[in-house]
């Protein structure tokens, strides 16, 4: 996972789960495409064709908070209680490879996981 830590990628999704409270709120087939791009103190994130879903369309993550745990590779930001804006992204790996990515929102807490392909891996 360290290779891909704080490198730019590009994920193509094809599926999405929302959950709240512990359960699936909405799921469904998705058309979009996550793309990351960083510079030397953050992760910048845009999504696409993710119009239907309620999350910020463009945001970022500081990788002064940000680690590779165990099981997945964080990235945070500090607290915005806006439902919208994404505190926290994880990005869980199998090998070299992203196999989905989640964004978690608070007010109220909620997570958004879209499920595809990574297609591009850059520096």
């Amino acid at each position: 996972m360290t290779n891909i830590f704080k490198k730019n990628f590009r994920f193509i999704a094809n599926r999405y789960e929302e959950w709240q409270g512990g359960r699936c709120i909405s799921q469904g087939t998705i058309n979009s495409e996550i793309v990351a791009k960083t510079t030397s103190s953050s992760i910048h994130i845009e999504l696409y064709g993710a119009e239907k879903l309620r999350i910020l369309k463009s945001f970022s993550f500081e990788f002064l908070a940000s680690d590779v745990l165990s099981d997945r590779i964080q990235y945070v930001t500090s607290s915005d209680f806006n439902p919208i804006v994404p505190v926290i992204c994880h990005l869980f790996c199998s090998g070299n490879i992203i196999s989905y990515v989640r964004f978690a929102m608070t007010n109220p807490d909620r997570i958004i996981e879209f499920y595809g392909s990574m297609v591009e891996l850059g520096r």
